[in-house]
């Protein structure tokens, strides 16, 4: 869940570069976290509906006793799978909708997948301080797209 996390970090910062290169045809390259989200989600289904709650932690800033810990039970599970789907699907429909534009078509793609990566660490987190960052991120990622 955390390598996932750090993927949706680090892909849109690459994006508006390969939509120079490629064109809109990025949001494929783009649509893959998604997908790679969900399968990791699907393949956690009998884990979760068995009872057990997949964990991972990281001590991000210990002197505040901050840590990046996902957790995902039952209710987490299902809103990934809807967050991860659902993003996915954006993001291949953009391939189509954005085809022969150019203008501002990478910022969009990264506000994008950036957005459907907040809403990943939304649903999956454990800790209350990194749940009103997350909320708030996906905040300013929403103005940024609605502004697109």
């Amino acid at each position: 869940m955390l390598a996932l996390l750090g993927a949706f970090a680090l892909l849109p910062m690459l994006l508006p570069w390969l939509v120079a290169r490629i064109g809109a045809r990025a949001f494929y390259v783009a649509a893959l976290l998604p997908i790679a989200a969900f399968a990791y989600t699907v393949i956690q289904t009998p884990a979760v509906l068995a009872g057990d709650t997949p964990f991972e932690s990281f001590d991000w800033i210990p002197p505040l006793g901050i840590e990046l810990s996902m957790r995902m039970d039952t209710l987490s599970w299902v809103m990934a799978l809807i967050v991860t789907g659902v993003g996915a699907l954006v993001l291949l429909y953009c391939r189509w909708y954005f085809r022969g534009k150019t203008e501002n078509v990478g910022q969009f793609s990264a506000v994008l997948l950036a957005f459907a990566g907040a809403m990943y660490g939304l649903v999956i987190t454990d800790d209350l301080v990194v749940l009103v960052m997350f909320w708030e991120l996906t905040s300013v990622l929403s103005y940024l797209l609605i502004g697109f």
